[in-house]
């Protein structure tokens, strides 16, 4: 829901977003990235080169009253203020994207309270913001995709999951990302057909090649 009167504070990397209402601000809470160092509000993420990797997240509800609940969320250029941000919006921006960017944070609903703080690292399908996928060509290791993570959410004056009416939205605060690109890895299985066979060539050339057996009958008596 769109509500006039919208306010966005840009700050230190991180917009503070708060909508006003009869002259009094909802809400401003933070929003910061776990990246693959594992600390908060590191946006820092290696990828392997043909793979998907993903950031954790940490959401802080300094509102003494008012309910957060996701959104959506996208990998933007840093000058982009709104999702949705696909390779065109990235083109646009100067930069070919590495792949596409899913979304875990929207349809997770994401519920903080007030007063709290929800933190969340990246498990592929199950936790986090989000991911990217590596997969265009010609990606090359130590290439890097620097933007942003747009956090989309909506405030509600109870638990949204309750009975809580929605009482703002669209709202939109953002952390620093990069993307660095890593040597590409084989998969789980892949790897362990590799070691499999390696370990049998192994185990044949310390026994050394041994001459075949053959069974030859012995002759009748007449």
């Amino acid at each position: 829901m769109n509500l006039p009167g919208r306010l966005f504070v840009f700050a230190a990397g991180t917009i503070f977003a708060a909508t006003i209402s009869g002259g009094a601000a909802l809400a401003s809470p933070i929003f910061s990235l776990i990246g693959t160092s594992g600390n908060v509000g590191d946006g820092n993420l290696s990828v392997a080169i043909n793979q998907s990797g993903g950031w954790g997240f940490q959401i802080t509800n300094d509102s003494a009253t008012d309910w957060i609940a996701s959104n959506v969320s996208d990998f933007c250029p840093s000058s982009s203020t709104t999702p949705p941000c696909d390779a065109n919006t990235w083109f646009l921006a100067g930069v070919d994207t590495f792949g596409p960017y899913t979304d875990q944070y929207g349809p997770d609903f994401v519920v903080v309270a007030p007063g709290t703080t929800v933190t969340e690292n990246f498990s592929s399908g199950v936790s986090g913001v989000g991911s990217i996928a590596l997969s265009r060509s010609g990606i090359n290791v130590g290439d890097s995709q620097s933007g942003n993570i747009l956090f989309v959410y909506d405030l509600y004056d109870g638990d949204p999951n309750g009975s809580g009416s929605q009482i703002g939205g669209d709202l939109v605060a953002s952390a620093s990302a990069t993307v660095t690109a890593t040597a590409s890895t084989p998969e789980a299985s892949t790897a362990g057909l590799l070691t499999a066979g390696l370990a049998v060539a192994l185990l044949y050339v310390c026994r050394g090649a041994r001459p075949a057996t053959v069974n030859v009958p012995a002759p009748r008596s007449l």
